[in-house]
């Protein structure tokens, strides 16, 4: 009995075309194996980026918010021409070096501001301060690294009154506090004599205008 042509197949033919067809599998399957272990690589490295940002903002965060500026007292009161020291703290840390503190001063009246004292990363800037307090303000440098600031204001004027207000900035984090200086004129005794309807009259205190 004929075989009608081109529906003969021997065996070594379908034995050739199962093996290529193996192969072919064989090939592919690595290859889809890879491209799932690429994309499963990508995936994690993409979380892993989100976590480092993340806990870069929240240390951020911290550092911000455990940053403090206090002042040791809200309030001062002083006669004009004596010499007063306005102290403020902040947080520090250990081995903390000067390059990393900036710190502005500022006296508040009303709505005008003047510089009292500038540091800019451990430099005074004595060209940023107002002509008002030029060559009377003075700070301990030694207990700025302890996270203090003491400023010495001498010869006091009763311009000098007002709300005085500290900015320090590190590279850890920044914060404000505000006190208030109050100069007063200096207390005189004024003598006099006087009679007024037969009573006499003697002396009295006053503030120097």
């Amino acid at each position: 009995m004929g075989v009608a042509p081109g529906c003969s197949h021997s065996p070594e033919v379908d034995k050739e075309e199962r093996s290529a067809q193996d192969t072919d599998v064989i090939c592919q399957s690595p290859c889809r194996d890879e491209r799932r272990h690429t994309s499963s690589v990508s995936s994690h490295r993409e979380k892993m980026i989100c976590w480092i940002l993340l806990l870069i903002k929240l240390t951020s965060c911290v550092c911000a918010g455990t940053f403090v500026v206090n002042v040791t007292q809200t309030s001062y009161q002083a006669e004009e021409n004596h010499n007063i020291t306005l102290d403020w703290t902040f947080t520090t840390t250990t081995h903390r070096s000067l390059d990393s503190i900036s710190i502005i001063c500022e006296l508040i009246i009303d709505q005008k501001v003047s510089v009292l004292f500038h540091l800019h990363e451990g430099v005074e800037v004595s060209e940023s301060q107002d002509e008002q307090f030029s060559g009377r303000v003075q700070f301990d440098k030694d207990v700025l690294r302890e996270g203090r600031l003491r400023l010495h204001v001498s010869r006091l004027r009763t311009e000098d009154s007002g709300l005085h207000r500290c900015k320090v900035h590190t590279n850890y984090g920044w914060s404000s506090e505000k006190c208030r200086l109050n100069v007063t004129g200096k207390l005189i005794q004024l003598s006099c004599k006087r009679r007024v309807d037969g009573v006499w009259l003697y002396g009295w205190y006053g503030f120097k205008p």
